[in-house]
């Protein structure tokens, strides 16, 4: 792996400008794929059924995406239903100190590159101080 990138102020000013960012709980990580290492920032939300990115975002770092056998049909919180999610992006999250395997699948998103759903949280159930805005992978 090479030198980590820094943030990439072109996409991150499309996506978490600061007006957006107090309105959301955000973490910054480092994205990791083979050669590609990103610095980066994910939106936790308690609300989304998955672990998402951003199509876009992931062929804007050159991610590699593997097609799903069977697409998964995402249906938003107000009810409507997304585009179906056809592929998966495999890469490892930097946050806190520790690495996490995770499979990201991929979708169109509205503000940030990446979400960490539910099953993000449950599966490292992290400790979150709402009042500081502070997250602590246990």
């Amino acid at each position: 792996m090479g030198a980590i990138a820094p943030f990439d102020k072109t996409w991150t000013n499309n996506y978490a400008d600061t007006s957006e960012r107090k309105q959301h709980l955000t973490i910054d990580t480092i994205l990791l794929q083979g050669k590609i290492a990103v610095q980066t920032r994910a939106m936790i939300d308690s609300g989304a059924t998955g672990i998402f990115i951003d199509k876009e975002f992931a062929k804007h770092l050159g991610l590699k995406m593997h097609k799903k056998q069977y697409p998964l049909q995402l249906t938003l919180f107000n009810g409507e239903r997304a585009q179906p999610i056809t592929h998966q992006v495999y890469a490892d999250l930097e946050f806190d100190g520790v690495t996490q395997k995770l499979k990201f699948e991929v979708t169109t998103l509205s503000h940030y590159g990446m979400v960490l759903g539910l099953p993000w949280l449950r599966m490292y159930n992290p400790s979150i101080d709402w009042e500081k805005e502070t997250i602590e992978v246990k």
